[in-house]
């Protein structure tokens, strides 16, 4: 990976978010807790956007 992108603080705030909140909609998801479908979709947002960050970054 290059290493502007990972020293980046926006992509890895971004990155690190995603991740966190992917875990806790499975911890919710595990426990019955209705919630759990929209951390995972935030997830998939943020991690959306982190992608787009890295691209801008490379330049591709």
């Amino acid at each position: 990976m290059n290493w502007a992108v990972l020293k980046d603080a926006k992509w890895l705030s971004l990155t690190v978010t995603s991740l966190l909140l992917g875990v806790i909609g499975i911890v919710l998801a595990i426990y019955n807790n209705s919630y759990w479908a929209y951390f995972v979709i935030i997830s998939a947002i943020f991690t959306f956007l982190g992608a787009n960050r890295g691209d801008q970054l490379t330049g591709l």
